[in-house]
């Protein structure tokens, strides 16, 4: 007897928008995307909440944002929604946005921050939801980036050890602000990420855009050298045995592409000369924060400036930043002065755990806030700077363990929460 066989009907397939995940590509995805989510969920409950509670002056608003870019509604509780992420430089990025460099201390800001959010804002009617949208898009990008390089060489419990580490940091709520800490971050791990995978064309291009989003960017010519000629690198095997300090590559013309973050600020300079025949601009604009270019000197002046925080901690007197006091910047010196502390401890341990490349980087990092202290805060924004130097977190990772990750963890959402508040409450900018 013939037996007639029906086939089976064909799988249904799945639109995948032209890509599919690897299992650990999927599992990087749910780790950021659990971490970040945590993490936003403490910082807008927080933010909004003191929003709500608290009003700041007339006085103080009209210094810190006088044309009121961060209070974009007429609602109060819509504004206070935002408010976790739009405070303080998010103002200045703002004005660039809608101005471009025509007022006082805007060079300070590079562009391509403010101008992907003007574009945004043109689509959606609103540059603050663009701005913010653009950090919340940047900062999946670039911690999702971060896992991906941390697995080439630790594996993915590190990988994952790291991601919670940086979205849990205390000015992580940066990462989703109207801020360019998460475009810059996506861009510089991309960056040494394609160097890594031996896509140079990608690094460059990488580079050039981060060094136009912070000043930062221009470090990135550093990593990018050493790992050209030291290594290590996916797109060919060394030419020499490596080790030592003679390089394990031929120099190449793929070299050149270490020089882009170097071409992105040379095309901000060409910008300002054109635009306002000023060289410099972006250097003199950092006046206006009292800021002076003294290579590395910012150490001493920042010792006594938490000492004062301390005694003002112990007295209770002028805990908080603008007070009329000018000591009020102290228990914020005290602060910044423990987390360079912790930054360059970490930089130092990173020698014997990550590639030459990393350290390099993370050195380079923590030096460049050092060449320009302020006056009243003479390690103004390192905890920002340190926040964005990715090797950093990397070798906590690999020294935190067990329950002495969680306990870390732990302090750290407990600061993420404080700093959260300070900031949504426009007490101290971070």
């Amino acid at each position: 007897m013939q037996v007639e066989t029906v086939a089976a009907p064909a799988p249904a397939r799945r639109f995948t928008w032209g890509m599919e995940l690897d299992a650990g590509q999927r599992a990087a995805l749910r780790d950021v995307l659990t971490a970040l989510l945590v993490s936003r969920l403490l910082i807008w409950v927080v933010g909004v909440a003191v929003a709500l509670a608290f009003t700041p002056d007339a006085v103080r608003l009209a210094h810190v944002d006088p044309a009121g870019w961060t209070s974009p509604f007429d609602s109060a509780a819509l504004n206070a929604l935002v408010a976790p992420g739009a405070r303080f430089d998010s103002a200045w990025l703002l004005e660039v946005a809608n101005h471009g460099y025509e007022a006082p201390g805007t060079p300070a800001f590079f562009p391509l921050y403010p101008a992907l959010t003007a574009a945004g804002g043109w689509l959606f009617g609103s540059d603050v939801l663009a701005g913010l949208l653009l950090s919340a898009l940047a900062s999946v990008g670039a911690i999702y980036l971060l896992h991906r390089l941390v697995a080439l060489d630790f594996g993915t419990d590190i990988a994952r050890r790291t991601v919670w580490i940086v979205a849990c940091l205390p000015t992580s709520f940066t990462l989703t602000a109207l801020y360019t800490e998460a475009l810059f971050l996506l861009l510089s791990v991309g960056a040494i990420y394609a160097v890594r995978l031996g896509r140079w064309q990608l690094a460059a291009v990488a580079g050039a855009l981060a060094a136009t989003t912070r000043s930062a960017g221009v470090l990135l010519a550093l990593p990018l050298l050493i790992l050209y000629l030291w290594g290590p690198r996916a797109d060919r095997p060394p030419d020499r045995i490596p080790g030592g300090l003679v390089p394990s590559y031929r120099l190449r013309p793929g070299v050149l592409a270490a020089a882009a973050p170097l071409l992105g600020v040379l095309g901000f300079v060409a910008f300002m000369v054109i635009s306002r025949g000023e060289p410099l601009a972006m250097l003199d604009a950092q006046q206006l924060w009292e800021r002076s270019f003294e290579p590395l000197t910012a150490i001493p002046p920042a010792l006594v400036a938490a000492g004062t925080g301390l005694v003002d901690l112990v007295a209770g007197t002028h805990l908080f930043a603008h007070s009329p006091n000018p000591r009020g910047m102290g228990a914020v010196n005290l602060f910044l002065l423990g987390a360079f502390a912790l930054s360059a401890w970490l930089a130092v341990r990173s020698i014997r755990l990550l590639p030459p490349a990393y350290t390099a980087y993370a050195f380079a990092s923590l030096a460049l806030p050092l060449t320009s202290p302020a006056l009243e805060q003479p390690l103004m924004s390192i905890a920002r700077f340190a926040m964005v130097a990715f090797p950093l977190w990397i070798t906590a990772a690999l020294l935190l363990d067990g329950e002495r990750w969680r306990r870390a963890l732990a302090v750290s959402l407990t600061l993420l929460a404080v700093s959260t508040a300070l900031f949504a409450g426009w007490a101290v900018a971070p």
